[in-house]
């Protein structure tokens, strides 16, 4: 579905069936207008699924928003739940799956943060620069 609809078009789908299978409130919203190259993508649609489904399995959330973006020089994905969220200091920000999701995104040469507080949700952003043709600075 990636290669055929691109991110925002495999994110849509994505985000329809966790509406359908989980019964939660699922927003894709798409910013910017540059182009997001091939690698990327598919690095940022892994990390938006294991965000999605740690929404889904450990936050128990009612709600979650996905927003990616492209600038000329940039590109970015984020994912915010409304879940219980968690204490980053007690490891869970390195648990979960978010070690892997870091090391994806310091290959290409970006970077992935959390944010959360215990009862306020979760936020899990990956940004990358792109040098002048379209790839990542790392």
């Amino acid at each position: 579905m990636l290669e055929q609809e691109g991110l925002v078009g495999a994110l849509r789908h994505r985000l329809e069936a966790v509406e359908q299978r989980a019964g939660i409130q699922a927003r894709l919203i798409d910013e910017g207008d540059g182009a997001i190259p091939a690698a990327a993508q598919n690095e940022l649609f892994l990390i938006a699924q294991e965000a999605l489904n740690n929404s889904l399995k450990h936050a128990a959330a009612s709600a979650v928003t996905v927003t990616v973006g492209a600038a000329p020089d940039s590109v970015w994905l984020e994912v915010r739940d409304n879940g219980r969220g968690f204490a980053l200091d007690n490891g869970q920000a390195n648990g979960l799956g978010l070690n892997s999701l870091r090391e994806r995104m310091a290959k290409l040469g970006g970077r992935l943060s959390i944010e959360s507080a215990p009862g306020g949700g979760a936020v899990v952003r990956a940004q990358l620069a792109l040098d002048g043709n379209g790839r990542g600075d790392g």
